[in-house]
């Protein structure tokens, strides 16, 4: 994570939604979550986020080296699990947050097998949010298990 201008970690975030009220919504609250970290706390962020609607709009933004990918399970490209393998491919390693309904649950379960993180989209809080991040960057720096 680089620093902003006031000495906090910027993370950069690269965000897979197509539903423009939805993404504007919970970026609010991932930012309003952010900012109500205490100061001292490790976990301490400041979320720069880049929006891709589709895969194929994510995939050619990934030079900029997200340090967290958000991913909505159902964009008009592509959908459910392959949607995360396909980057996984391509930023391995890159912590990764699934936002999902009730519905795709199984496959959300799927894909935390493979080290995303995922939390329901009708259930959201700046709180839930943030921690959710911040348990996506923990699993994907953890050791594997044996």
């Amino acid at each position: 994570m680089a620093m902003d201008g006031i000495g906090t970690p910027r993370l950069e975030v690269l965000w897979l939604e197509d539903d423009d009220d939805f993404f504007d919504n919970a970026a609010a609250l991932l930012r309003k979550g952010a900012a109500a970290i205490p100061p001292g706390v490790g976990l301490r962020f400041r979320p720069s986020i880049r929006r891709a609607v589709t895969l194929h709009d994510a995939l050619a933004d990934l030079s900029h080296n997200p340090d967290l990918v958000v991913v909505d399970l159902n964009l008009p490209d592509s959908r459910g699990v392959d949607t995360v393998m396909t980057l996984r491919r391509a930023v391995p390693g890159t912590p990764m947050l699934i936002l999902t309904v009730v519905e795709d649950i199984e496959p959300a379960m799927l894909v935390a097998v493979e080290g995303a993180e995922f939390l329901d989209k009708d259930d959201l809080s700046p709180a839930r949010l943030v921690r959710a991040a911040y348990m996506a960057i923990m699993r994907a720096s953890a050791p594997p298990l044996p």
